[in-house]
């Protein structure tokens, strides 16, 4: 939806959805070498709901307002999975809630023709519950916990044409959880426009990722002791349109500290103190009219966790897609997808004929 009111633009959307799966087990050695047949079922419901006002201020500049609120609601039941060459796995079972209300500010202007800058200061506030059991045969476990976490952050953007196609941008973001320490993060982008129509571009940028609530508290994979993930990541690509279609390519290379994943060993969520992602993207556009448009884009990469030839559990090293969208009028838009998936490393309890 979009509204102008005397105050300024009111966009703002509702978005509802249930979702429903079912396959076997995690760990449990899929169709090929699952001794429990039986399969793990999980259904949610989401809701999402969104509004922004824009208005406009110092002269070509902007006052942005946005509020969100998400949440899902989620019941799941997982089958045990008997002992192989690995210590069992217990049935599980869980209800869960998660409740998410982002609000941010910003303002935006140009100082001078060359010169561009903004700020602004975003609050975000996230709880989460779970109820359920862990079935160990000779008992059942409670299987509870009750999160909350509030961040606040503030950040800021610069912007400046040097000249003769050449721009230049760097930002930076402090955040502040409830329950840690603020941290910095920053980004710096180059953009080159050069002869013939090819856009140059080159950025480097850090970050953090708090791990999540299930990743705190789940009482089987769960570790209350996780890191926030660290990451650095450079990027150099170009772009180059030829009439409908548009040619874009991007190298990265993105290093991770205390990245959180799986260790089957322990069987919980642990933080890995090195991990390297190299990559290449690939996609093309074409969109010979208003009404049509192809995407297709490909990713390939090569990941190194310390040195190990284990990788990271379920990420692959391949992968891509492709989409067409139609629009036949203003009212209607039709869309198709593709997704194709590469190997990708996994866990599994393995029984000892699969040996």
């Amino acid at each position: 939806m979009l509204e102008e009111t005397p105050i300024g633009r009111i966009r703002a959307g509702v978005r509802r959805a249930h979702r429903e799966r079912s396959g076997f087990a995690e760990a449990s050695g899929g169709g090929l070498f699952a001794v429990n047949r039986d399969l793990a079922r999980a259904e949610a419901d989401e809701a999402n709901a969104w509004a922004n006002l824009r208005r406009a201020a110092f002269g070509d500049g902007w006052l942005d307002a946005s509020l969100s609120y998400f949440a899902r609601d989620e019941i799941s039941a997982s089958p045990a999975i008997p002992a192989g060459v690995f210590d069992a796995s217990p049935a599980t079972e869980s209800d869960t809630q998660f409740r998410r209300v982002q609000a941010n500010a910003s303002a935006s202007f140009d100082v001078t023709d060359k010169i561009g800058v903004s700020s602004g200061v975003d609050v975000q506030v996230e709880e989460g519950e779970r109820t359920g059991a862990v079935d160990l045969g000779f008992a059942v476990l409670p299987s509870a916990y009750e999160l909350d976490r509030v961040v606040g952050a503030v950040f800021a953007e610069g912007r400046y044409r040097v000249g003769d196609g050449l721009d230049l941008s760097a930002a930076a973001r402090v955040d502040d959880p409830d329950d840690g320490e603020a941290r910095a993060s920053g980004r710096v982008s180059l953009a080159y426009e050069a002869p013939g129509g090819v856009l140059l571009r080159a950025s480097w940028a850090n970050g953090h990722k708090l791990p999540s609530f299930y990743a705190l508290g789940d009482t089987l994979v769960g570790n209350p002791t996780l890191k926030v993930e660290l990451s650095e990541t450079t990027e150099l690509s170009a772009q180059k349109a030829f009439g409908a279609l548009s040619l874009h390519a991007t190298a990265f290379s993105s290093r991770y500290r205390d990245l959180i994943d799986f260790d089957f060993t322990t069987f919980k969520l642990v933080n890995r103190a090195r991990a390297r992602v190299d990559g290449v993207e690939l996609s093309a556009r074409f969109q010979p009219s208003d009404a049509l448009l192809l995407n297709v884009h490909a990713t390939f990469t090569d990941i190194d966790v310390g040195g190990s030839e284990a990788g990271l559990l379920n990420r692959p090293e391949a992968y891509g897609g492709a989409l067409v969208e139609w629009r036949p009028n203003a009212d209607w838009t039709l869309q198709a997808n593709l997704q194709v998936v590469g190997a990708r490393g996994g866990s599994s309890i393995p029984p000892a004929f699969a040996l």
